[in-house]
Formats: structure tokens, sequence, C-alpha cells
């Protein structure tokens, strides 16, 4: 068997590996599927298999939308964390002058 023979099996190994790291929630597997898109488009343009580039284009689409959708998410859960912190950190402050105030923490 050629390279180009056996190519088509792996890359759809890593488009199979990179759904199984995205059904553990990892978006990773955003980035193991557009990568992989790469190697299609290599494969297409050498085989001149012209009919999968369609595809290749939609899933780089998708691959690339979803990625930036998850990493925005991730950023404002994070943004939201830190937020809720802080929030946290104000209350027990004002609750310990509050104390303070009332001289409860004078003894």
């Amino acid at each position: 068997m050629t390279f180009w023979v056996i190519l088509p099996f792996v890359l759809s190994g890593i488009t199979a590996l990179g759904m199984h790291v995205l059904g553990s929630k990892d978006k990773r597997g955003w980035l193991i599927g557009l990568g992989n898109q790469v190697l299609w488009v290599v494969f297409i343009v050498y085989t001149e298999s012209w009919g999968l580039f369609i595809l290749t284009a939609i899933l780089t689409k998708i691959y690339l939308t979803n990625y930036l959708k998850w990493r925005m998410e991730e950023e404002l859960d994070r943004q939201e964390a830190q937020l809720r912190h802080e929030r946290d950190l104000y209350e027990r402050e004002r609750a310990d002058y509050q104390d303070f105030i009332n001289g409860t923490c004078l003894g």
C-alpha cells in the first residue's frame, strides 16, 4: 500500500480522536479537528479529490467557530468566578467592618 492510500485511514482516525476528545468536553478536540483539516487539504490536492474539498471547508469553519466559542465561554466563566470571589471578599470585609463598628470585635 502506498502512503496516499493509507493516509485517509490515518486522517479518519485523527477525526475520530478529535470527536472522542470533544466527548470529554475538552476544547482541544476542536484544535485536533482543525489541524486534521490541513492534512485533509494536502490529501485532497495531491489526489485531486475535489469533492472532499467542500466538506473540508465546512468542517474547518465548524471547528474554528466552535473552538473560539468554547474559548470565549471559558473566559467568561473565569471572569464570573473572579467577580464572585471579589464580591465574597467585599462581603466578608463589610461584615468585619460592621462587627467593628458595632463593638463586637472590641469585646
